[in-house]
C-alpha cells in the first residue's frame, strides 16, 4: 500500500512538474485560426536553418465555403501563385498542387523542401500561434503566427 501510495503521488508530481511548469504552457495564448492569419516557417523537418523575416511566410485563404481556399505566400525568393487547400474533419488539411514562380535564389533547395512539405501535409495542430503540419503522424514544419494584420 505504501509503495502504491508513494507512486501515486510520484506521478502527480512529474505530472504537474511537466505540465504546469512548461515554458510554453506559461505563456499560453488562444489558438490563432487556421485561415486568415500568416504564417512564418520556424522549423523545416530536420533542417537547422533560420528563415529570415519576409520570406517561408504562407497564408490560408478563405474560398468559397470556410473550409476550402487557396494558398498565398513566399518561400526563399519565389511566390506561390497557385495552390488549394481542404480542411476536413479532426484537423485533416489537403494541400493541392501549387504553382510557383521561377526565379533563382540561394534558398532554392529549401524552398523546394518548404513546397513539398506543404504538399505532404496530411493535417495540422496549432497551439496557441505555432502551426505543426504533419504528414500521416510525421512533424514536417512548423510556423508560428506572425503579428501582421490579415488582408
Amino acid at each position: 500500500m505504501k509503495k502504491l501510495l508513494s507512486f501515486f503521488v510520484m506521478a502527480v508530481v512529474v505530472a504537474a512538474v511537466g505540465f504546469g511548469c512548461c515554458a510554453c504552457r506559461k505563456n499560453a495564448k488562444q489558438a490563432k485560426p487556421l485561415v486568415g492569419t500568416e504564417w512564418h516557417l520556424v522549423k523545416l523537418m530536420e533542417t537547422d536553418a533560420t528563415f529570415a523575416e519576409g520570406k517561408f511566410d504562407i497564408r490560408f485563404i478563405e474560398g468559397e465555403t470556410p473550409s476550402e481556399g487557396t494558398i498565398q505566400g513566399v518561400g526563399g525568393c519565389n511566390h506561390i501563385i497557385g495552390g488549394k487547400f481542404t480542411v476536413g474533419d479532426k484537423g485533416s488539411l489537403a494541400v493541392g498542387q501549387l504553382g510557383a514562380t521561377r526565379m533563382a535564389c540561394p534558398e532554392l533547395e529549401l524552398e523546394i523542401k518548404f513546397f513539398e512539405a506543404l504538399r505532404s501535409t496530411t493535417h495540422y495542430e496549432i497551439d496557441g500561434d505555432v502551426l505543426m503540419l504533419l504528414s500521416n503522424g510525421k512533424l514536417q514544419a512548423t510556423l508560428q503566427a506572425t503579428e501582421q494584420a490579415a488582408e
